[in-house]
């Protein structure tokens, strides 16, 4: 069923806004219309009737979105925005455009909840006659989280930076765990004074020598009050904290937001029993959903659940829908379409 569709304000500088009206009222019925994953089901009368166009006016504005656009600000497809399909139409960029709004609310939302969670605390009122607490009663860590692909570091306070983690990359799954110190948020604020001139913004600094100096020291520590935890998933981390010399527990299995691609590969190969695609169309699956977007993110990992086979079972349905195309403009003297996986 059809929900909701984020429109954003840029769309107004697109090349599509300079087209006819009518073409821009079937374009924001498409975008109404479709589902999750940018299907519409219906035909070019269907869509005619509910963009209140007539049926010429739609089909001119389908065959426009399905055409190659050279001023399209998105190359991909050669600028074509659908594709046809025999119970309905795909949008080609709907994937991108809907995820590139979800990441920045999440980081939002969770930068509100640390400031709130820092306003109550100076908020706690504190009797007479209190004193800091000595080093044998730290009541939480500061944490020191690295994002490689900005080379840039989070300096922040937590009770349980594992958790913390684990809910981080929920926006951001190349987030890893350089080093934690046993301390307060005084002691985290004496942090953020100290490396003032390196701070991006917030608890956000630039991974520059001198912290990545100060990490190395923290992870050398000989103190009890210094976990070492390195590049480290967060189920280890806790694991060097909780269990001491016990042996390590089992690891959880990975999110597919954590997947390499050598994972994917393997989950695409387990997916493919019995067989749906072929193997160059699995390695055309691959390609896609392999490709990083401009933050180093794959692309599958961006969606918010992820079904292998189900996602297959729509590539097959567009390589089928691709033949049929690719053979009636083949007999045309036509190029054939470019082959691409959604």
């Amino acid at each position: 069923m059809p929900g909701f569709t984020k429109l954003f304000s840029d769309i107004v500088d697109s090349s599509i806004w300079k087209e006819p009206p009518s073409i821009c009222k079937v374009w924001i019925t498409l975008l109404s219309q479709s589902d999750a994953d940018g299907f519409v089901r219906g035909s070019v009368g269907w869509l005619a009737d509910k963009a209140k166009v007539s049926s010429d006016e739609c089909q001119e504005a389908v065959s426009k979105f399905a055409a190659p656009d050279p001023f399209s600000r998105t190359p991909d497809n050669e600028g074509r925005r659908i594709e046809l399909l025999p119970d309905g139409f795909l949008i080609l960029n709907y994937l991108a455009f809907r995820d590139r709004l979800t990441n920045d609310e999440k980081m939002q939302e969770s930068r509100e909840r640390v400031r709130q969670h820092k306003e109550n605390y100076k908020k706690k009122a504190r009797p007479d006659g209190y004193r800091q607490p000595s080093a044998s009663r730290y009541d939480g860590y500061v944490y020191y989280f690295l994002e490689p692909a900005a080379h840039r570091v989070k300096i922040g306070y937590s009770s349980n930076p594992w958790a913390r983690l684990s809910e981080l990359r929920g926006g951001n799954p190349t987030l890893s765990i350089e080093a934690t110190e046993r301390g307060t948020i005084d002691t985290e604020r004496e942090r953020h004074k100290r490396f003032e001139q390196y701070r991006l913004d917030g608890e956000w600094f630039t991974f520059s020598k001198e912290i990545q100096d100060f990490v190395v020291l923290l992870r050398s520590s000989p103190t009890p009050s210094v976990v070492t935890t390195g590049a480290v998933s967060a189920s280890a981390s806790a694991s060097v904290l909780d269990l001491g010399d016990k042996s390590q527990r089992e690891e959880p299995p990975k999110s597919f937001k954590q997947w390499t691609r050598e994972d994917f590969v393997s989950e695409c190969a387990r997916a493919n029993q019995p067989p749906l695609l072929t193997p160059a169309e699995v390695e055309d699956f691959v390609s896609y959903w392999c490709e990083p977007s401009a933050s180093g993110r794959f692309r599958f990992s961006m969606e918010k659940t992820w079904d292998t086979r189900r996602r297959m079972n729509t590539a097959l349905r567009v390589v089928f829908e691709r033949q049929r195309i690719n053979s009636n403009r083949g007999a045309a003297g036509t190029p054939l379409l470019k082959s691409r996986h959604t």
